[in-house]
């Protein structure tokens, strides 16, 4: 309801649709139609929407929150207030080429990042078993 007042109080229903929840293709098909995503939730932590809508190029307009700022992509434009949102839409909104939001989270590049999270915390464990038993020997891992 606050976004719905503040779409009128800054006039901007001409440019800004509230689609509601459809299905995921659908939801794929309006945002290649958006010109951008706008997401202004209070509590996220990574959300896909906003992955996705980088993905297939649309800027995104995104709050502040969780782990939004932690994307890295030329198309994330971060706000804290909602009333933002205006100075970035007549700032002029267009989609950076080049960007390499597809790369930076492919499935691959996050599941090395998984290894290689995993082999330091099972290198930490195998060496605080050997500080606490005085020993060399190699202990088996759970």
């Amino acid at each position: 309801v606050k976004i719905e007042r503040l779409i009128k109080r800054q006039r901007l229903e001409d440019r800004v649709v509230l689609a509601g929840r459809k299905p995921y293709e659908e939801t794929l098909a309006l945002m290649r139609a958006c010109d951008a995503l706008l997401l202004t939730s209070i509590c996220e932590q990574v959300p896909n929407v906003v992955l996705e809508a980088l993905a297939l190029g649309r800027p995104v307009i995104a709050t502040r929150v969780g782990g939004v700022p932690e994307i890295k992509s030329a198309n994330l434009h971060l706000i804290d207030r909602l009333e933002e949102i205006r100075d970035v839409l007549n700032g002029g909104i267009e989609a950076v080429e080049g960007d390499t939001i597809t790369e930076d989270y492919s499935l691959a590049k996050i599941a090395g990042q998984y290894e290689a999270l995993f082999a330091r915390l099972a290198r930490r464990k195998t060496e605080t078993v050997r500080s606490t038993h005085g020993t060399e020997r190699r202990t088996a891992q759970r």
